[in-house]
């Protein structure tokens, strides 16, 4: 009985951290719609399966890129998950060595930058 509570109060810790992590994501996100743009160049682009354990695996889609905000040089990355291999795929073509990209920085740490896809024009055409 002692070993169920302990995990019961493990599982909810843990629980409540991811719940935490996910509202501080969000909460930046919404942030960042008003935050200044800046044009940013891509950099590296990979498209990589990862194993999750057991049986599982997930297609992760990361786009590095490089701004320059308030004199300064930068970079960010942008790490996509995916469950198909052709969502994927079709998400990181977008994304070619080079082209420009819409990005938001922090204006108050010029290295802290967001990537949204509603400020992307292919996001928005579709």
């Amino acid at each position: 009985m002692k070993q169920e509570a302990v995990w019961l109060a493990i599982s909810i810790v843990v629980l409540g951290m991811a719940a935490a992590l996910w509202a501080k994501k969000k909460l930046k996100m919404r942030r960042a719609r008003n935050w200044p743009a800046a044009t940013a160049s891509v950099t590296s682009t990979d498209l990589r399966l990862e194993s999750r354990g057991g049986n599982q695996s997930i297609w992760v889609a990361t786009m590095n890129y490089a701004y320059e905000a308030e004199g300064r040089p930068c970079s960010g990355q942008v790490r996509k998950v995916f469950m198909l291999h052709g969502s994927a795929s079709k998400y990181i073509q977008h994304f070619r060595k080079g082209s420009a990209t819409l990005i938001r920085y922090n204006p108050e740490r010029a290295e802290d930058s967001v990537f949204l896809e509603r400020d992307q024009k292919w996001a928005t055409s579709k």
